[in-house]
């Protein structure tokens, strides 16, 4: 019997030593999962977050201004996590990927707060917490993906650009600026004061669901444009483009070209 608790006790001890072990290589920012290599940077600041190249990443809101990334073990000496002359955390992997169906390219960015963010080259951003700023920028390229899950609060300004790309967003603000550019989709929700919205080239940017006192919308090349405005349209649509406009707005000003459409819902 005495031998078996002795066993037992080696058991729990050997345990308790790994899963410090485990941790301490943690906080050191580097660790193995399942054949995954972790690793985490810590910085001083940055403003402004840039994602590329396959990386699926979210940021959440915190003290600190940090990072982690977890990749194959095979491309862990091609992660690349550092500032550039804008003062963006740039994350991304260098040199050739060959990536396979099961593969996990996924980045963790803690921050108190930013400025913009740029999505580029297949990546997703998701921002997991509430957010505030005076100002933001938002783009996404190359068939990229920006999304939030919570209301998004700026206090001016706030300019969304998308690129073969998809943004989604909730948010306040006083004057937001939408361009979305071959066959982007932007989904823009909330409350503003003022929009302005261009779609071109089989873009979509439904802002139906952003409460506005005043909307200009241009849609062009067989874009797809959904507004809404309590006080005041300005509206173009060009060829084989559609726009669609609900709320009591008066509309000043509605132009459209051949086979283009100006609706209200």
């Amino acid at each position: 019997m005495k031998k078996l608790v002795a066993v037992i006790c080696l058991i729990a001890f050997f345990a308790t030593m790994s899963c410090v072990e485990g941790r301490y290589r943690e906080r050191e920012g580097r660790n193995e999962d399942r054949g995954n290599y972790i690793k985490t940077e810590s910085f001083e600041s940055f403003d402004g977050i840039k994602v590329a190249r396959l990386l699926k990443a979210k940021v959440v809101k915190g003290d600190k201004f940090e990072v982690t990334i977890k990749v194959p073990e095979r491309y862990k000496d091609q992660i690349s996590a550092e500032i550039d002359s804008e003062n963006n955390l740039v994350v991304t992997l260098t040199g050739e990927i060959n990536k396979k169906r099961r593969d996990v390219f996924e980045a963790e960015i803690t921050c108190p707060s930013f400025v913009r963010i740029i999505v580029e080259d297949l990546s997703k951003v998701s921002v997991i917490s509430e957010f505030s700023a005076e100002n933001m920028e938002l783009s996404a390229y190359s068939l990229s993906d920006i999304s939030f899950k919570e209301q998004l609060k700026v206090a001016n300004s706030c300019r969304i650009n998308a690129e073969s790309s998809k943004i989604k967003v909730d948010i306040s603000v006083e004057s937001i600026i939408i361009n979305s550019l071959s066959m982007s989709e932007v989904n823009a929700s909330g409350t503003a004061t003022s929009l302005e919205v261009e779609a071109h080239s089989m873009a979509k940017a439904n802002c139906s669901k952003l409460i506005a006192k005043t909307v200009k919308a241009t849609a062009h090349s067989m874009a797809d444009v959904a507004v809404y405005a309590d006080e005041k349209f300005d509206l173009e649509a060009g060829d084989m483009a559609k726009i669609r406009y609900s709320g009591d707005g008066e509309v000043i000003r509605k132009e459209s070209g051949s086979m283009s459409s100006i609706s209200k819902r």
